[in-house]
């Protein structure tokens, strides 16, 4: 009998991962950071394609390992401008990666995001898309004869700017007015977390070859508390139509300064003929409303009338400053403008309140312009008069600096109906406000509303105080 022995023979089959064929090695070819540094160029236009340049370090290519079939594949790699995705991107090499920004994507500022494998690197607001605006025609001051800017605005802090020193500034002349200063831009973005304050004798301007964003705050405006005072405020073309007289019973109170509305008028002091024969006090009368032709700031408010021999006048509040915007492309504000006036101070014992300063300035021009934010050029209170209470001296509270909003910025009022009380500031559609008489001093009338100006094709969903002209 022939015995058989059966041979046991063990199949061995590859074994698979349980995600697929191939296994994800997450490597690249020195495993740096991924950081993307600029975009070149840095803007184009909504209305047609832009081929582009991304800059940067890390963009090591990730490699996937085939263990079934052996060899290394490219793993994946996606660029994206906002939430677009760009179809053709070309990996160049470590530093470069080329691409084209497909047309239609909204106006503003995009993220640029670089993804490569497991690493990412994003540069914030990296690539700005525009209308496709190109030529300067800037009408309220010329600043298209300008030499071309070769630098960008970019501020996400508080700056401030000196309109005669600082060495951003390039001198403009006007034709029928003072010299600007002029900071000429590719692009201007002042990020939420940023602002930019300005003082000096000079209004400012602030053009871009592009577009101007503003989430934050450009401030031209003058303020009694703190002492700020804005940029070209208390023009020398301002006038009033009379001053407040002195008066050893209690002086007349002063006129708010005018600007885009009338300051409101000062009140009538010593009403009671108190000391001598030497009558009421006159009051301050506020100027003529203004409509500027030339980039400039507003009108300071009056001082009050002194006490004969006495307590001196409350000083009148400063006014807001000039301020010129123009981008060619457009100007979009989700943030804030604010030029607005100083509120006067009281006067001393037996003398007028300080009128309030009025608003300034604010030229806003570009071929479109969006305000989702807020524009305020608003008056400042006028200022408390003095008085004797008892044989007590006390001098009167000093105006409200005008704020944002519409509601006028108050003026000073004290708890003793013998002083006269100083007149709100123009805010909105509100005209300031004449201040009350006395039979001590009179009161420093309110300061008118600014003027703001908006030349171009226009959206307001904000605040814009007072409305433009």
């Amino acid at each position: 009998m022939v015995v058989r022995r059966l041979r046991l023979v063990k199949y061995h089959r590859p074994v698979r991962h349980a995600v697929g064929m191939l296994a994800l090695m997450a490597c690249s070819l020195r495993g740096s950071d991924l950081v993307v540094d600029r975009v070149e160029p840095a803007s184009g236009p909504a209305t047609a394609t832009t081929a582009v340049r991304i800059e940067g370090t890390g963009f090591d290519l990730p490699l996937q390992s085939d263990l079934d079939e052996g060899g290394t594949v490219v793993g994946a790699m996606s660029i994206s401008v906002g939430d677009v995705a760009l179809a053709d991107a070309v990996w160049r090499d470590e530093q470069l990666i080329e691409a084209t920004i497909p047309a239609g994507l909204p106006f503003g500022r995009h993220d640029v995001r670089v993804t490569l494998g497991n690493r990412s690197g994003v540069l914030a607001e990296g690539y700005l898309v525009t209308g496709g605006v190109t030529s300067c025609a800037s009408t309220f001051i010329d600043v298209c004869m300008q030499p071309a800017p070769t630098m960008s605005i970019d501020i996400s802090g508080a700056e401030t700017i000196d309109t005669d020193t600082d060495p951003r500034c390039t001198t403009l002349v006007q034709a029928s007015g003072g010299p600007v200063c002029l900071v000429n831009a590719t692009t201007v973005n002042i990020t939420s977390t940023g602002s930019l304050t300005a003082t000096g004798s000079r209004p400012l301007a602030i053009s871009s070859s592009s577009t101007m964003m503003i989430a934050g705050m450009i401030d031209v405006s003058s303020r009694r508390v703190g002492g700020q005072r804005g940029p070209a405020s208390d023009d020398a073309a301002c006038t009033f139509a009379a001053v407040p007289e002195e008066d050893a019973g209690g002086g007349g109170g002063a006129a708010g300064g005018s600007f885009g509305a009338k300051g409101g008028d000062g009140g009538v002091g010593d009403t009671d003929n108190s000391i001598g024969a030497d009558g009421t006090a006159a009051a301050g009368l506020a100027g003529p409303v203004a409509m500027p032709t030339v980039l400039r700031g507003g009108c300071r408010g009056q001082t009050g009338g002194p006490e004969g021999g006495g307590g001196l006048g409350g000083t009148g509040g400063h006014s807001g400053g000039g301020l010129y915007l123009y981008a060619i492309d457009r100007i979009e504000l989700s943030g804030r403008i604010r030029a607005t006036g100083a509120g006067g101070e009281g006067g001393q014992v037996q003398a007028g309140g300080g009128g309030g300063g009025s608003g300034g300035l604010v030229v806003i021009e570009s071929m479109t312009i969006a305000v989702s934010g807020e524009i305020n050029a608003n008056g400042g209170g006028g200022g408390e008069g003095g008085a004797r209470v008892g044989s007590t001296p006390v001098s009167g509270q000093p105006g409200v600096d005008a704020t944002f909003g519409t509601t006028p910025a108050p003026g000073g009022v004290g708890t003793d109906n013998r002083f006269g009380f100083g007149g709100a500031g123009g805010a909105g559609t509100t005209p300031a406000a004449t201040a009350t008489s006395s039979g001590a001093a009179g009161g420093g009338g309110g300061g008118g509303v600014g003027v703001i100006r908006l030349l171009g094709t226009t959206m307001v969903t904000g605040v814009v105080s007072p409305p433009s002209s």
